[in-house]
C-alpha cells in the first residue's frame, strides 16, 4: 500500500490514506475457568457444605486472619435481656433523666419541707418508691403549687397516699377544676373522697375546713 518512489516526478514514497490498511489480527484469548480444578475441589466437597473466607486488609494488624462470607448455619437467637445504650459512660441522658436532675422531689422537699415526724417518713417512703418517675414528680410539683404551704403537716403524707393508688392525675385535674374561691380542705376532701383516699387523712382535711 505503500506508494513507490518516482524520481521522475521526485516524490518520495508515502502511504496512501485512501487505500485500505492491513493489521495483524490478534490471537484470540481462550477463556480459562479454572473448570477442571473447580470440579476437583466440588467432586471433594460432595454433600458438605462449602466455608467461604475472605482475609482482610490490615491482617497483621488487626489479628484477624479470615472473615466468614458465607457458612449456611442458621441465625443465633438474639441476646436475653435488652442491651444497654452505645455510651456506657453516661454522657447521653434521656428526657426523664434531665428533668430529674433539674426538678426532683430533694429539690421539691427543700423549698416545702415536712414540718413533722409523720412528713418525714411520708417524704423518704415517696422518694423511694417513686423518686425515679419523672411524671410523677412534675405531678407531684403541681399539686403542691395548688396546696398552700400551711398544710404541709398534711402535704407529704397526701401524696404519698395518692402516687400509692395511681391518683395524682385525677387528684389534680380536681384541684385545677375547683372554684377559685373554695377553701384548700374542702377541696382536698371533696376530691380525695371521689377517689377514695385513706379515711384517716380525709378526716385530718375535714378538721381543717373553715
Amino acid at each position: 500500500l505503500e506508494r513507490n518512489i518516482d524520481p521522475l516526478n521526485r516524490r518520495l514514497p508515502q502511504l496512501d490514506l485512501l487505500k485500505l490498511k492491513l493489521y495483524p489480527v490478534r490471537p484470540v484469548h481462550a477463556l480459562d475457568t479454572d473448570a477442571a480444578a473447580w470440579s476437583g475441589i466440588w467432586d471433594r466437597l460432595g454433600d458438605t457444605p462449602p466455608f467461604y473466607l475472605r482475609r482482610p486488609t490490615r491482617a497483621a494488624e488487626t489479628a484477624v486472619s479470615g472473615i466468614v462470607l458465607a457458612l449456611g448455619s442458621t441465625v443465633p437467637e438474639p441476646a436475653i435481656g435488652e442491651t444497654g445504650p452505645a455510651d456506657s459512660g453516661g454522657m447521653i441522658q434521656d428526657a426523664d433523666s434531665q428533668f430529674l436532675s433539674r426538678l426532683n422531689l430533694t429539690t421539691l422537699s427543700g423549698l416545702r419541707p415536712p414540718v413533722n415526724a409523720e412528713g418525714d417518713t411520708a417524704l423518704a417512703a415517696l422518694t423511694a418508691a417513686h423518686g425515679g418517675s419523672a411524671n410523677r414528680v412534675q405531678l407531684i410539683a403541681g399539686i403542691l403549687l395548688r396546696i398552700e404551704r400551711e398544710y404541709d403537716a398534711l402535704s407529704w403524707p397526701t401524696l404519698l397516699a395518692l402516687a400509692n393508688a395511681d391518683q395524682l392525675t385525677p387528684f389534680l385535674q380536681g384541684l385545677v377544676d375547683a372554684a377559685p374561691a373554695t377553701n384548700t380542705p374542702a377541696t382536698v376532701v371533696a376530691v380525695g373522697t371521689e377517689l377514695n383516699l385513706d379515711a384517716n387523712l380525709l378526716n385530718q382535711w375535714s378538721s381543717l375546713v373553715a
